[in-house]
């Protein structure tokens, strides 16, 4: 046999700084914090390491290991888990734990080292090990190992015997807010993913806890994820406990693609972690938790089109991982571990049929999420622009107008009549005509160029080139002094004064409107004539947002004309209102925006007034979508919300395929937009600029924290 070093640490939980150890009683609270941390290096006598691999289980490859340590602690914590983290290179290690209840050692039980590393360290899966006095660990290795063996309590509280807050209803799901969740702990935003299958696991260690305890064990996991392996969050995306309840676990929202730290790093991305809270090596799961599982599972795949028979990618083996995974796979199909036990293992077959009949009935009506599609975006703002106006308008444009690309407020103002029109808005720098938006004037060969802003916008150079790429276009500007006075100046060239009082009418857009074809290039429709109809929109000239979102809802139905920060609306604001016969002002925002003074001078000048607003950009976006596309929609556009030139140049695309314009903070998806996405199953997500401003790719973003 070959001679291994054995390290033995013991514990217990007790308030202390990492490595150290402190004498002293620590009340448990709520949150679940480390309260032993003792690293072991060394070696104990020959007759203790004899000892100790007596007492191991017959399975362990402890061949007269030859280095001991031990320290111990009182316990304090009624909820407790324990686990043992190493430095990477001995990620080979076999590491045992075992708690000790009345001064009666229970078993060992060997504790898988899951590979995946943060800070240069592993750790090993945690066990549970409520109620007991200590904790011991053995760590088998080629040599001593600087092991780590860490010990989170938590206290059971009252709100932990009731939980009753959901995530998800049908199937139900237990919120984060159920257990308590230490969102503190979180310290970066969520990882977007891909569902296109799920991985089952078990947490080991006790089988016996009472419902009460299952939110600190939740809680002490959470810690332990985060605090000693260096997570983001806890691992999974849902936990099971044996009495059939499911829980939500790592953040981001049930509905959508979260990366979890589950398996390897990219089935981590490609699959839905789900474990179930116990050791299943020799007890088998009672027929609510399979239940459960099965329900989850089913309702995750039919929100994901996922086929419950089907394969999908694990870590392409580029990091150790399997390259061809079932659709729904155990954690050793993936690690070499014995996770998620062999009771749970033996049963995948039935699991996989009972997740199909789940989908085939109680969730057969599940809408599946919307689509992502592909991403329209260039290098920069004025290729992302270019690129934008080429797929809505493949076969060229009679009307074409250019905006500076380094302020939002004329093309912003220029929005309604380009949509009236049917002509998309390019942007420029103020000196000098970029090189995508002249390749796209070339290839767009308009009958006419409209500049947008002064000459400080841009300057007399940029329509020189302009004129030289299109001598036989009709290049012409429109501006005023001012951003406010350039958006009446666009509304009195854009919107001619009515001969008759207009005919209000309701500012919906039709119900079924055209899509993007697979390639994403416009489906041609025509582009509506000018008609006024006494619609008036007003925004903020100095916040960008609100003014961006209105673009699709004023399309072909009046101007946008802007408000300044503080004060009254410009008296020439006042009298393109007279000469359009303005009889309804649609205010976009909330009173930051657009202020109520404004709101009640135009009311009591005779306007009918309404706002459209959220309490932020993200939910007036929501609001703006919810009037201006009740119905169906083929596609939603979604931009970030931080910057204005991605959102800018959607205007283009409403001609060809009109959509709502969203926006998300770039990383995460505002719960009013995922909930308005729900709402629209089967539109297409068509993402709005390049990956660095808005990183989503396959699936929805994660829910916002």
């Amino acid at each position: 046999m070959r001679l291994r070093a054995l390290t033995l640490i013991t514990a217990l939980t007790l308030a202390a700084s990492p490595l150290t150890v402190v004498e002293g009683h620590a009340a448990p609270t709520a949150s679940a914090e480390v309260t032993r941390e003792v690293v072991i290096t060394t070696r104990a006598s020959k007759g203790e390491a004899a000892e100790l691999a007596e007492a191991l289980p017959a399975e362990a490859d402890v061949p007269a290991p030859v280095g001991v340590t031990t320290a111990s602690a009182k316990v304090d914590g009624e909820v407790a888990i324990a686990a043992v983290t190493l430095p990477a290179e001995a990620e080979a290690a076999q590491v045992f734990l075992r708690p000790v209840v009345d001064e009666v050692p229970g078993d060992w039980v060997e504790v898988h080292v899951d590979e995946e590393q943060a800070g240069g360290r592993v750790g090993t899966a945690p066990l549970v090990v409520s109620a007991a006095a200590k904790v011991e660990a053995a760590v088998v290795a080629d040599e001593p190992v600087a092991a780590s063996l860490q010990v989170y309590s938590t206290a059971v509280t009252q709100t932990d015997a009731t939980a009753s807050e959901y995530a998800h209803k049908s199937p139900d799901i237990l919120s984060r807010a159920a257990w308590n969740a230490d969102e503190t702990l979180v310290r970066r935003s969520y990882t977007p993913g891909v569902v296109t299958g799920a991985m089952i696991h078990h947490t080991a260690g006790k089988n016996d806890y009472a419902e009460a305890d299952v939110p600190g064990i939740l809680r002490s996991i959470q810690a332990y994820h985060i605090k000693g392996r260096g997570w983001n969050d806890i691992a999974y995306n849902v936990l099971v406990d044996r009495f059939g309840r499911a829980w939500e676990g790592r953040g981001g929202g049930v509905t959508t693609a979260t990366t979890g730290g589950h398996a390897f790093g990219a089935t981590n991305y490609r699959t839905f972690g789900i474990s179930l809270m116990g050791d299943y090596s020799q007890v088998e799961p009672s027929a609510k938790t399979l239940d459960t599982l099965q329900r989850v599972i089913a309702w995750k795949f039919r929100l994901h089109g996922v086929d419950p028979a089907g394969r999908t990618w694990g870590s392409s083996g580029q990091d150790g991982g399997s390259p061809h995974l079932a659709a729904i796979s155990g954690h050793r199909d993936e690690n070499a571990t014995s996770c998620p036990g062999d009771k749970v293992y033996a049963k995948m077959t039935s699991i996989r049929a009972g997740v199909r009949k789940a989908m085939d009935t109680e969730f057969k009506d599940v809408a599946p999420l919307p689509v992502v599609s592909n991403r329209i975006a260039g290098d920069d703002r004025y290729s992302t622009a270019a690129r934008v106006s080429e797929l809505g308008f493949p076969q060229g444009a009679t009307t074409v107008f250019l905006a500076t690309g380094r302020n939002f407020k004329d093309a912003l103002a220029v929005g309604p009549w380009a949509n009236a029109v049917g002509g998309p808005v390019l942007l420029s720098a103020p000196a000098a005509l970029p090189e995508p938006t002249l390749t796209e004037l070339r290839r767009l060969q308009p009958s006419r160029v409209v500049l947008v802003g002064g000459t400080a916008a841009l300057q007399p150079s940029v329509e020189e080139a302009v004129r030289k790429a299109l001598p036989a276009a009709d290049v012409n500007r429109v501006a005023g002094e001012n951003a406010y006075l350039t958006a009446t100046a666009i509304s009195a060239a854009g919107f001619p004064t009515p001969a008759a009082p207009p005919t209000p009418v309701d500012p919906i857009v039709p119900v079924d409107p055209p899509a993007l074809d697979e390639t994403g290039s416009g489906a041609g429709a025509a582009p509506p004539d000018v008609n006024p109809t006494g619609d008036v929109f007003l925004a903020s000239g100095e916040l960008f947002p609100d003014g961006l979102v209105g673009g699709p809802l004023a399309k072909g139905r009046g101007p946008l004309l802007l408000a300044p920060a503080s004060g009254g609306l410009h008296p020439a604001v006042h009298a393109e209102l007279k000469r359009l016969r303005a009889t309804h002002v649609t205010v976009l925002g909330g009173t930051s925006s657009v202020s109520e003074a404004i709101v009640t001078d135009l009311s009591q000048r005779g306007y009918r007034v309404t706002r459209v607003a959220g309490p932020n950009r993200y939910d007036t976006a929501v609001a703006v979508a919810k009037q201006g596309f009740p119905g169906s929609v083929k596609q939603v556009y979604l931009a970030t919300g931080t910057n204005y030139p991605d959102a800018l140049v959607t205007v283009g695309l409403q001609t060809a395929a009109p959509g709502p314009l969203l926006l998300s903070p770039g990383t995460c998806l505002p719960e009013g937009v995922i909930d308005y996405l729900k709402a629209k199953p089967g539109a297409k997500v068509i993402p709005i600029g390049g990956s660095q401003s808005l990183p989503i790719h396959e699936t929805l973003l994660p829910a916002c924290r």
